[in-house]
């Protein structure tokens, strides 16, 4: 599945998603995407509930999430556990995160529990 299917399928599950971007190669900011052991797919959405934060780009985690499948289950726990470590001490940067077999969802501190629970559920019937 491809992080474009994901977000489809989440969408799909009545969740208050906004405008998307899906990357390339070419346009991915991080200049992960197909590079070795890193993401095959990524989209970035805006969450509905969210109004934009006047610091981030507008397409960034923190005006709602990102959407990162992996060619395996094992880089996409490496990604998972690497993206942890780095907001753990940077507090701005903290997120949720939520990884099903090779996907991992990112999203936004800006939401609350409830609603980051919302995603996290809906993950789950996803795959």
């Amino acid at each position: 599945q491809s992080a474009d299917e994901v977000l489809q399928e989440l969408k799909d599950r009545d969740l208050p998603i906004g405008k998307s971007v899906a990357y390339t190669a070419k346009n991915d900011p991080n200049d992960l995407l197909g590079r070795p052991n890193q993401y095959t797919s990524k989209v970035m959405f805006k969450d509905n509930r969210l109004n934009p934060d006047p610091i981030a780009k507008e397409f960034d985690v923190q005006n709602g999430g990102s959407i990162e499948v992996f060619e395996d289950e094992g880089d996409a726990i490496a990604r998972a556990k690497y993206l942890r470590n780095l907001t753990k001490s940077l507090s701005p940067l903290a997120e949720y995160s939520y990884r099903k077999g090779t996907v991992l969802l990112r999203l936004s501190h800006r939401l609350t529990p409830d609603q980051a629970a919302e995603y996290e559920d809906a993950l789950k019937d996803v795959l």
